[in-house]
């Protein structure tokens, strides 16, 4: 955080959510958690792949519990899962 400003992490990227939603096919939601070692694995990779990127908050960007959030975001998608 610079001069009191928050700084948001950049959106995800046609890439990011390519993998992401691999991932999300592989495992819904409701299988995993953001401790899964697939989550964690993929945010590893996510920051790897953004080392060009400048990163607002390393803590923050890519970490499993948002790439977990971001799986459940494709649920509003997924007709499977719609009542």
């Amino acid at each position: 955080m610079e001069d009191g400003v928050k700084k948001r992490n950049p959106a995800w990227t046609k890439d990011e959510l390519i993998l992401a939603l691999n991932l999300y096919f592989k495992y819904k939601p409701s299988a995993i958690n953001k401790n899964h070692p697939e989550v964690i694995k993929l945010s590893e990779q996510l920051n790897v792949l953004s080392a060009n990127i400048q990163k607002v908050d390393t803590q923050k960007f890519r970490n499993p519990n948002g790439v977990y959030m971001k799986l459940c975001n494709f649920l509003r998608y997924d007709l499977d899962c719609q009542q």
